[in-house]
């Protein structure tokens, strides 16, 4: 199976797919080249780097001839006007890191449409949850690209934290 871990910051994602699916393959994905360099290391040191591209840019710097099994992304979701308020410790993240654009969802909207074009039919695509309500959103878009929401994923708290999507036959 082939993974691509969209916005992998630094790598952890991917790299506990890999842990637990040994034989796959993946693609870890980042605009950030500071992303990339930390998500490089620890797959170097996790002795995984004979199973991983690395890819620094947007969706349009993958080949156009891969197609993927599953695709998971904790993509920045907070709204632009929103990070003033964040706490410090959250603020020293780099930006690109948290902004999901005025409204939250640019980021989920760009893995979204690459999910729609690049999933295979009945792969799945993982997305981390942020604002309240955006669940709902995210599946009714997602159901626009042939990605149909199966589950929600709830944390310890009760809060919706994982949306699974599947890619069904158009």
């Amino acid at each position: 199976g082939t993974i691509l871990d969209w916005g992998c910051g630094s790598g952890c994602i991917g790299l506990a797919f890999l842990v637990h699916r040994p034989g796959w393959r993946l693609w870890a994905m980042d605009t950030s080249a500071r992303a990339i360099s930390n998500a490089w290391m620890n797959f170097k040191e996790h002795g995984l780097m004979g199973k991983v591209r690395l890819v620094h840019g947007s969706n349009r710097s993958l080949s156009s001839s891969v197609e993927f099994d599953l695709i998971a992304s904790n993509p920045p979701y907070i709204p632009t006007a929103e990070l003033e308020y964040l706490m410090p410790e959250v603020r020293r993240e780099p930006r690109e890191a948290l902004d999901g654009g005025p409204d939250g969802t640019r980021c989920y909207l760009q893995v979204l449409e690459l999910a729609g074009e690049r999933l295979v039919e009945g792969g799945f695509l993982l997305l981390e949850l942020g604002p309240a309500g955006i669940g709902e959103v995210l599946s009714e878009r997602g159901a626009e690209m042939g990605l149909r929401a199966v589950e929600t994923v709830y944390d310890l708290r009760g809060l919706p934290r994982v949306l699974v999507l599947r890619r069904v036959r158009p």
